[in-house]
């Protein structure tokens, strides 16, 4: 199979659905009809950068489960710390930030055609802004429509 350009899924009809096998001329009509689409960021707007292991060794969480769901399980007086070290690394990869290869054409596709377009990130609401304002996909997202891990329940 061909390297994709820009790795875009959606769900169409409650599934997560990509290139696969609805491929076929029918599916893109589908795809062209859909007037909201929301991405996430790291990895699919933007090429991901962060280096997971890494900062789990340096916050001492272990390999299994999401760093933020051990952050919250923790007492708070051992969290607070882990969560200021966890933002600082977060920060540092703002700078790494690029987009995905074909990202700025495809949302600039979807923009010129009336599309609504937002993101949901388990980032922090200014590192995603400063992630897509510095890999010069800023400028298709209005801020409202970028939702992070303290305004909605974490993704799977």
């Amino acid at each position: 199979m061909p390297r994709r350009k820009f790795p875009f899924w959606c769900f169409v009809e409650g599934k997560l659905d990509g290139y696969g096998p609805r491929r076929g001329m029918l599916w893109m009509r589908e795809i062209r009809q859909k007037k909201h689409w929301v991405f996430d960021m790291d990895g699919t707007l933007t090429v991901a950068v962060h280096d997971f292991s890494a900062m789990r060794k340096e916050l001492n969480l272990p390999e299994s489960g999401g760093m933020l769901e051990h952050l919250r399980a923790m007492p708070e007086e051992l969290s607070r710390p882990l969560i200021e070290r966890l933002h600082a690394m977060e920060r540092n990869y703002v700078e790494h930030a690029k987009a995905s290869e074909g990202a700025h054409d495809f949302l600039g596709r979807l923009r010129s055609h009336g599309r609504n377009i937002g993101i949901l990130t388990r980032n922090r609401y200014e590192l995603a802004l400063l992630t897509l304002e510095k890999a010069g996909l800023g400028e298709f997202f209005d801020p409202l429509h970028i939702i992070d891990r303290d305004r909605a329940r974490v993704k799977p």
